[in-house]
């Protein structure tokens, strides 16, 4: 595990998961709920999880392919 944990908000969209993961070079994310003043965790997601969805255009197919370079 990496120090310290990266965290996104539960609200955040699957590209910004990507960025994040690509500039903090990590494959995990918690996911935090910032609408409860403590920013609790609510669960975690990979990079796995993001390649596993199914994309249909071209430029959710280059998303995915950004995925390949971190997983």
């Amino acid at each position: 595990m990496s120090s310290p944990i990266i965290t996104i908000d539960s609200t955040a969209s699957a590209s910004k998961a990507v960025d994040m993961m690509l500039q903090h070079d990590v494959r995990h994310l918690v996911v935090v709920d910032n609408n409860n003043k403590d920013s609790k965790p609510i669960g975690m997601i990979t990079a796995l999880d993001l390649r596993a969805a199914e994309y249909t255009d071209d430029a959710k197919r280059f998303f995915w392919s950004l995925l390949s370079i971190i997983c």
